[in-house]
C-alpha cells in the first residue's frame, strides 16, 4: 500500500534537503577561537559581577565571581593563543 505523502509528490522547493554540513564558520574564525571569545566575554562578565558585588559589600560573591572570572580568562587565553 503506498504512503499518502511521498517525497516525489512534493514540489521541488518543499523537498527535504541536507547539505552535509550543519554550520559553516568562516575560515578566519575557527570553533576554537569562537569558544575562546565566548570564555573571554564570560570572564569579563564575572569580573563585572566581582567588582559590583565587592562595592556593595557582598564579599563572598565577589571572591567567587573573581575566581570564576580568572578561570574563564585563563581558558580564553589558552584557546585564543596561536598554536
Amino acid at each position: 500500500r503506498p504512503t499518502v505523502l511521498e517525497t516525489a509528490a512534493l514540489p521541488t522547493e518543499l523537498r527535504p534537503y541536507a547539505s552535509g554540513r550543519i554550520v559553516a564558520l568562516p575560515r578566519m574564525l575557527s570553533q576554537r577561537h569562537a569558544l575562546g571569545l565566548l570564555f573571554l566575554v564570560l570572564a569579563l562578565g564575572f569580573g563585572f559581577i566581582a567588582v559590583s558585588s565587592g562595592r556593595a559589600g557582598f564579599w563572598v560573591i565577589a571572591v567567587a565571581a573573581a575566581a570564576l572570572g580568572v578561570w574563564m580568562a585563563t581558558m580564553s587565553l589558552k584557546l585564543l593563543r596561536r598554536r
